[in-house]
């Protein structure tokens, strides 16, 4: 695979491709995980939502905290608000204090992918990659999430992959990729 991506400030790239095409590595190389086959890769601040949903056996609030150790009590409550999570929680005893189990196994799927989803969110990283952020995720569901997507998102280059135009976020322009 050989192209030249540039992603402005603000902008909010979409790729897309089938399984196989090389997204995920895609996403591994621009992360810094992997290094290019050849050539630079200018490196900005990011947070990364790999393709596989990663919960720590931890509360809520520990598990979002990982993307901004710094962030209050009332931007967590706004980011799980956006992730549609916030009636779910906000109806547990414990709160934010809940405990998620093992990898989150109190969690249904979906629920597991847009806790994730809000910790990438949290983080003031000036890009974003989201390898497949809606996982799991129903689509009216993920329809009322991209609604309010791009106005937590302002001003934050992002980088979505997924299968098609659907599994993203709203994009300013996509590429195809072709295996």
């Amino acid at each position: 695979m050989h192209f030249n991506i540039n992603v402005a400030c603000g902008e909010h790239l979409g790729i897309i491709g089938h399984s196989g095409s090389g997204k995920s590595t895609l996403a591994d190389v621009l992360a810094g995980l992997v290094p290019p086959f050849q050539g630079d890769i200018a490196r900005l601040p990011l947070s990364y939502l790999t393709q596989s949903t990663v919960l720590f056996e931890d509360t809520l609030k520990a598990n979002l905290l990982v993307g901004d150790p710094t962030a209050s009590d009332a931007a967590i409550w706004r980011v799980l608000e956006l992730v549609e999570l916030g009636e779910r929680f906000a109806g547990e005893s414990e709160l934010l204090d809940t405990w998620l189990g093992n990898s989150g196994s109190r969690l249904s799927g979906g629920e597991a992918r847009r806790i994730a989803l809000a910790r990438v969110l949290l983080n003031p990283a000036p890009l974003l990659i989201l390898d497949e952020p809606f996982t799991g995720v129903d689509a009216p569901t993920r329809e009322r999430i991209c609604q309010n997507l791009r106005y937590w998102l302002k001003g934050k280059a992002v980088i979505a992959l997924g299968h098609g135009p659907d599994a993203l976020p709203d994009t300013d322009r996509v590429i195809h990729l072709i295996s």
